[in-house]
Parts: C-alpha cells; structure tokens; sequence
C-alpha cells in the first residue's frame, strides 16, 4: 500500500499542484484556475464534477513514521530526516497564560499550527497523493485550446491541451473530473491514503457541487414563507434579493444548460 503513493522524487517536483503558501505561490493560483474549469466547462457545454475537501485537524494528524517516508521520497538524507522527526517527537511543552506559564506538560507527536517550517512539512507529507491522482491516466477535466504562436501568421496555430485533477492549498482540495464514476474512483484513493497515514475527513467536510444543493437551498426558502401571510410585493422582494442571491452565488461553481435552470426556478 505504501509503495503506491511513493511517485518518484523528480514525479513529486513536477506535480507542482499545492499552492500552500510558499515562496512564490498563493491562494489566488488555485482559486483561477478552479475558476478557469468552470468557465471552459461553461463555454462548451461539458460535464463536471467538482468535489471541495478540507482535512480534520491537518497538522495534529500527521504521523511522524510516514513523513519520514515522505522525506527520505524527496531525497533528504538520512541524518536530516532524523533531525527533523527529532524536533517534533517527545516534547515537553509550557503554555504562557495570564497567571504566568503553566506546569511543564508531555506534548504528543506532530507539527505544530503556526510554525514557519509547518507548510513545508505539510506539503511534502501530502504530495504522494497528488501526485500518485495526478499521474494516473484517465483522471481529471481537460481543457482544449487553440492558440497562435504568431498572430502575424496565419499558419502558426496551435493546439493545446491541459488535464486538471486536483487543486489544493495546505489541506483545502478540490477533486475535479468530467465523470462521476471517475470522480468516484478519486475520492476512494484519497480515502485509501487518509486511512493510511490517519488522516481524518468526514463527509461534512466534502462538498460535491451538483444542482441537488441548488434545489435544497430553495426548498428550504420556501419552506420558510409559505405558511407566513405575506403580500406579493414582499414574496418578490424575498424571491429577487434573497433566494436569486444564494442560487447565483452557489452556482458559482455548477455548471447547467438552460432547462436545468428552469426547472429549477
């Protein structure tokens, strides 16, 4: 099992799909190119599916023994990855309060929230799954294009074709693909790694965006009006500033033809 999310030490520099922060990246790479998805599946009519995940506790749940696999993966010698392990593993910690520091007390193993080296240690600890989804073929949505090389020669066209299957930031991902069955398929990996290495995600923290959720959000408007005297002009004011605001802001990131809208309104 775990020889399956070890990809190569090159495999793991070229799947550069984390965006958690460091130098250089940021949380507005992830949130364009997600953007980028919807509207290509928009302008061309495609099916997708993307599925919103975010981890329990990321940093509280890292296993020591497997980010040590993970960094001896990337070619960290083997008295650095000592090193490192050594500084998260038996120690003994003090809380400033109010009243002064508290008793000495036994931390248990893990990285620690807000330390400057943790979003390095939590990339590389995560990076195996990413790449191991993003290497295999068959995966993801992708995006076709063509583009001129030259715009002053006619005959300078080109296409171009980029497939997506994960954008994270730290512990936030979105799974994307073009089937539900592959999608499927995806989440089950990841849930084989989280089990692996004990990472916990409950389905309330993964969110699949699909027009059920659209349906849900009137539903539950109207269940809240219907039994209430009011008069058309509020019942329209309600229907065109509140329950129109939600449906436009969720459907963001769901793609629909033209019926599908209107059977929903």
């Amino acid at each position: 099992m775990i020889g399956h999310f070890s990809p190569s030490s090159q495999s793991l520099r070229t799947c550069n799909i984390n965006y958690c922060g460091l130098k250089g990246d940021s949380t507005f790479t992830s949130i364009r190119l997600i953007n980028n998805v919807i509207e290509d599946a928009k302008e061309h009519s495609k099916e997708l599916w993307i599925v919103l995940q975010d981890i329990f506790k990321a940093f509280d749940s890292i296993s020591l023994d497997f980010l040590s696999l993970a960094l001896k993966c990337i070619g960290l010698p083997i008295h650095a990855v000592q090193c490192i392990i050594n500084l998260f593993k038996g120690r003994q910690i003090q809380v400033a309060t109010a009243f002064g520091p508290s008793p000495v007390f036994q931390d248990k193993d893990g990285i620690d929230q807000g330390d400057s080296f943790s979003p390095l240690l939590w990339r590389i600890y995560y990076d195996p799954l990413l790449a191991t989804v993003t290497l295999l073929p068959n995966k993801g949505y992708t995006m076709d294009c063509i583009w001129s090389i030259n715009p002053q020669e006619l005959d300078t066209w080109e296409h171009f074709s980029h497939r997506i299957a994960i954008s994270a930031y730290m512990d936030d991902t979105a799974w994307s693909d073009m089937f539900k069955n592959r999608i499927q398929d995806t989440l089950d990996i990841a849930r084989s790694f989280y089990e692996l290495v004990d990472i916990k995600s409950t389905t309330k923290s993964t969110r699949s965006l699909t027009k059920q959720q659209l349906l849900y959000v009137q539903n539950k408007f109207l269940a809240t009006i219907k039994h209430k005297r009011r008069s058309i002009g509020q019942v329209v004011y309600l229907i065109n500033k509140v329950l129109y605001s939600k449906l436009i802001y969720l459907s963001q990131l769901s793609t629909f033809t033209k019926p599908e809208w209107d059977a929903i309104e």
